[in-house]
């Protein structure tokens, strides 16, 4: 179980270090048509300075439910 989360993990993290090397408008677009356990999942482990870009050039309601979620889990790096 823990070697499946490990490569979960680290699949993640690949996706975020893909995210944050986008323009925060390109990152924004895929953002909002992206499934939500996996945008929660990517949005929690990126830098607050570029998901913070991000959330900027989304769609108002996505954003703050984005915001929401994140709060919930408490887990923003």
């Amino acid at each position: 179980m823990r070697e499946y989360q490990d490569q979960k993990d680290a699949k993640i993290l690949k996706l975020v270090k893909i995210y944050e090397g986008m323009k925060p408008q390109e990152a924004a677009r895929i953002f909002e048509e992206l499934n939500w356990d996996i945008l929660i999942d990517v949005a929690q482990y990126m830098k607050e300075a570029k998901l913070s870009a991000i959330l900027a050039s989304m769609d108002a309601v996505k954003a703050t439910n984005l915001t929401i979620a994140l709060s919930k889990r408490g887990e923003m790096n």
